[in-house]
């Protein structure tokens, strides 16, 4: 009630409530919230609580998923045109082209490959590639981790970018050659831009075949690397990633897949 409340305060002029399996989250952001429009997934009586309804689907990247909730107002969405948008207000500038970069960021700890990791990745790239420019991406809680200092003690120059705004890392992301990056936010505006992705996954918990779906688009030129069996992220090799960074240099449009390391 005090959500229900708090909603209602701010009086929204659409609402969309994604969570499917939540009863009283349907019924705050529903019609109660006091929204014109409002829209939720079909199933569970949420036909009672939404002006419209859209239909999950278990094995679609989450953004794509979203995006169907808001086509059903009308219109036709588009990723990559959301991550040009929000570029439009950037000024970041690389400084030389082309350029790759690096993205050790996660919520959790055991979303995290490593700093050190992406860096000996990147050094054995630049051997390939040493026309590249590279940059690291960190938030807050990276350099507060210290993550930074693996990437000033590189054997090759590593730029760090950090705490950079939403429309600096749309462009960022937008012009990259490649990204490597955990299962993080900054990953996803990678994936909407269709740029190159090579992403370790965790698998700690045992369930990545149905994390992966959601959190991971299958599309060309992106690549997921995780256990085949429950492990942390940090077993995924060195290797593994290097190889997989390199098939996605050499062919930008190779075919997406999610490769499983023993």
């Amino acid at each position: 009630w005090s959500l229900l409340r708090s909603v209602r305060r701010f009086r929204p002029q659409l609402s969309i409530c994604l969570r499917r399996r939540s009863p009283r989250a349907n019924l705050c952001f529903g019609r109660l919230s006091g929204a014109r429009w409002t829209v939720g997934y079909r199933g569970g009586g949420n036909g009672l609580w939404h002006t419209h309804l859209t239909t999950f689907h278990e094995n679609v990247y989450r953004a794509r998923r979203h995006l169907a909730a808001l086509e059903t107002l009308g219109g036709k969405g588009d990723l990559l045109g959301t991550v040009q948008h929000l570029a439009r207000t950037s000024e970041w500038q690389p400084r030389g082209r082309p350029y790759a970069v690096l993205s050790p960021c996660g919520a959790w700890n055991r979303k995290q490959w490593g700093a050190a990791r992406y860096a000996e990745v990147a050094s054995r790239l630049a051997e390939l590639h040493p026309d590249l420019v590279w940059y690291a991406v960190l938030g807050p809680r990276e350099m507060e981790q210290g993550c930074d200092d693996a990437f000033r003690d590189a054997s090759i120059r590593i730029d760090v970018v950090a705490n950079a705004p939403i429309d600096d890392l749309a462009r960022i992301f937008l012009n990259a050659k490649i990204v490597l990056a955990n299962d993080c936010g900054p990953a996803h505006l990678a994936q909407m831009a269709g740029t190159p992705t090579v992403q370790p996954f965790d698998n700690s918990d045992g369930l990545n075949d149905v994390a992966i779906p959601s959190w991971f688009d299958l599309r060309p030129g992106a690549i997921c690397l995780t256990p085949r069996a429950k492990a942390p992220i940090d077993t995924i090799p060195i290797e593994a990633v290097f190889e997989a960074a390199r098939d996605a240099l050499d062919d930008p449009g190779v075919e997406g897949a999610i490769r499983y390391v023993d």
